[in-house]
């Protein structure tokens, strides 16, 4: 353990496998934004231009490295592949270069770092199709619920949780019923559920606030430089997950405020 804590140490060391590991996980991450909400098989085919079909060539493949080289295009159609494939595979190398790096606060966090990893997934499959897949959304819960279990906490974490659901479950009735239309989905639930199993309650709520928030200044600027329409859906799940991420590192902060 010690030998390998030394090894990770060396920022060389760590930044190579931080490229290499985080570089595969976001080119798988990339593949599963793109088919799940398609329901599309994920092991097969294998992958492929979307704009052209062309079966990619494992040169094709290399996480980050063959973006640049082919200067974001397809190499059979010419067409752009899109910018959203490159930054997906740089965000999974740095969350995977603080999780590996011993001065991190984030180093080892195994939880976070699985929990980070299905976030990403569903940030950009909401914020590109408008969806949160379902079984991907729910495995933030579960694994809440097994990381939880072992230190007997699950009880604790099990019936605010419940309460915080059904309050934001009451909430969505009574809103939708006001406004006559979905005013935000079961998918946020879930997804707030998954917050709380892992966090804790006030986590969850402190996400639902600063989403509310930023949700709120962004759909102002989108009307007030006529983007959108008052009626227009706006993906509230990246919110959410903005909202958990300022909730996660200003936590004493925000407990403060609160309590």
């Amino acid at each position: 353990m010690i030998f390998q804590i030394s090894l990770l140490s060396h920022p060389l060391f760590t930044s190579m496998l931080s490229v290499i590991f985080g570089g595969i996980i976001g080119s798988f991450a990339n593949m599963l934004i793109y088919r799940l909400p398609h329901n599309r098989n994920i092991l097969f085919p294998g992958s492929f231009c979307p704009k052209c079909n062309t079966r990619l060539l494992v040169k094709n493949l290399i996480p980050i490295l063959s973006f640049l080289l082919q200067k974001g295009k397809c190499n059979a159609c010419k067409k752009p592949i899109g910018s959203r494939y490159f930054i997906v595979e740089l965000i999974y190398v740095g969350l995977t270069f603080f999780y590996l790096n011993p001065v991190s606060i984030l180093f080892l966090n195994h939880q976070f770092f699985i929990f980070s990893c299905i976030c990403i997934v569903l940030f950009f499959t909401d914020l590109t199709h408008f969806i949160l897949p379902f079984y991907l959304n729910c495995s933030l819960s579960v694994l809440g619920v097994l990381m939880a279990f072992p230190l007997d906490d699950i009880i604790s974490y099990l019936l605010p949780t419940l309460l915080f659901i059904a309050i934001l479950s009451g909430l969505r009735l009574l809103f939708n019923y006001i406004y006559k239309k979905d005013t935000f989905g079961i998918g946020d639930i879930i997804l707030l559920a998954g917050f709380s199993f892992n966090w804790g309650w006030v986590i969850s709520l402190s996400s639902f606030y600063f989403a509310s928030i930023l949700g709120g200044l962004f759909c102002i600027f989108l009307l007030i430089t006529k983007r959108k329409n008052r009626l227009d859906y706006i993906a509230f799940g990246p919110f959410l997950m903005l909202g958990f991420y300022i909730s996660y590192f200003f936590k004493p902060l925000i407990l403060d405020l609160l309590f």
